[in-house]
């Protein structure tokens, strides 16, 4: 018996040296706490240049939102959700839900042009994008719901508006030089606007943002024939919304030349 107990323990420190030469150093992994203290060295490098007396008197130097969860941002005040804080995105992606509504069904965007036959689903998402429908959605019969026979689920709205709105924002902060720097709400009204295909490189009104003229591209923003034409085509509600982002533009315009630069606690 005593011979038995004897094998069994021999046995089991055979086990334990086997593990103790083949396991992997574990002084030689990064943890987690050092992944994190290296962040936040770095993120510290990068704070001390950009708090000299010069960046903290000009609110164009304040990049990061005194509210950003220090988890969800780089050094340089953006996140991996387009550039925007992770609450400045859900800030974003609630006004772009609100504005556009959501349709389980697909349906004509605009159904009295007689020119176009824009089948939409969900918060405004173009059913001619195929590939991506399939792609983002490959449990969906696409030929189904693009014939109106099946409709999409509210996840499934979400997951196709998520997937795109990343793009919306880096396409607003490729357009508009200051985007980085601007209030929120008036990120959340350019943003808007390049959602619904308003922003382009080529138009004035990009052109007056990015000079600062705000009251002028709030007028020309909605100097445009889908503006004009908007309850003749059957989507009268598009006034009112482009109506609001030119306000926000305007509001904006008359609050910097007032020496207003912070507004409900968010940093510009």
């Amino acid at each position: 018996m005593r011979s038995l107990d004897t094998s069994i323990l021999v046995a089991l420190l055979a086990v334990i040296l086997i593990n103790l030469c083949y396991a992997k150093p574990l002084q030689n992994e990064p943890s987690q706490i050092d992944a994190i203290l290296g962040r936040s060295k770095r993120c510290a490098d990068y704070n001390e240049g950009h708090n000299s007396e010069e960046a903290t008197a000009n609110p164009r130097y304040r990049r990061r939102p005194a509210d950003m969860d220090p988890r969800d941002v780089n050094c340089d005040g953006t996140s991996d959700s387009g550039f925007v804080s992770s609450r400045q995105f859900r800030s974003i992606s609630n006004h772009i839900r609100e504005e556009e509504g959501c349709e389980y069904y697909v349906y004509d965007a605009q159904p009295k042009n007689p020119n176009i036959q824009d089948w939409t689903i969900g918060y405004g998402f173009s059913m001619a994008r195929r590939s991506t429908f399939k792609r983002l959605l490959p449990e969906v019969n696409y030929n189904d719901v693009r014939r109106g026979r099946t409709p999409i689920t509210q996840e499934q709205a979400d997951r196709l508006f998520i997937n795109d709105l990343p793009s919306f924002i880096t396409t607003a902060r490729d357009l508009f030089t200051n985007f980085d720097v601007l209030r929120l709400d008036v990120k959340t009204a350019l943003v808007d606007g390049v959602y619904r295909g308003e922003h382009v490189s080529t138009h004035r009104t990009v052109s007056l943002i990015n000079q600062g003229r705000w009251a002028e591209a709030s007028v020309e923003y909605i100097d445009r024939d889908d503006y004009r034409d908007a309850e003749s085509n059957g989507i009268s509600g598009i006034r009112d919304r482009m109506d609001r982002n030119a306000a926000t533009m305007r509001q904006y315009g008359e609050d910097l030349e007032n020496g207003k630069f912070v507004e409900d606690g968010e940093t510009c």
